[in-house]
């Protein structure tokens, strides 16, 4: 692995191809990035894995607002995650916080277990934790 990973974060196939062309190491395809990214469309995943040849890293987040979710919200970002493992991405971004902005340990685990063995990135959410220090140590215990 390179000193530096550029990783470059996209919405549409364009302008993944473009990070790639431009030296990017991988990509983290999204949408919606005016609410800090949510899940692309599976259409969109398809393309990237069929026509890049850098590592895709895709969002996992349904909908903007808080990092607080409902079981039947978790559910769904286990199904999402289902897809783009099925689809052959590289990993998933994602990120859980509790009602008290505390990281959600169980459901960030639950989500890291049905992401394996892609790999897993913990998203911006743990900027909006009380104690990201904290929240970084929980991650990587």
């Amino acid at each position: 692995m390179p000193a530096l990973l550029y990783e470059a974060c996209v919405e549409t196939l364009d302008a993944a191809l473009a990070a790639e062309q431009l030296g990017a190491h991988r990509i983290e395809l999204c949408s919606a990035l005016d609410q800090d990214g949510l899940t692309p469309a599976p259409e969109l995943i398809r393309q990237c894995v069929q026509i890049l040849t850098i590592p895709i890293m895709v969002m996992i987040r349904l909908r903007g607002g808080d990092f607080v979710y409902s079981e039947a919200e978790i559910r769904q970002m286990e199904s999402e995650i289902g897809f783009c493992k099925q689809s052959g991405v590289a990993g998933v971004v994602f990120g859980l916080l509790n009602r008290n902005d505390t990281v959600d340990i169980e459901n960030t685990k639950r989500l890291v277990r049905s992401a394996l063995p892609m790999q897993v990135t913990f998203h911006k959410a743990i900027d909006y934790s009380v104690d990201v220090f904290k929240s970084f140590q929980e991650l990587n215990a």
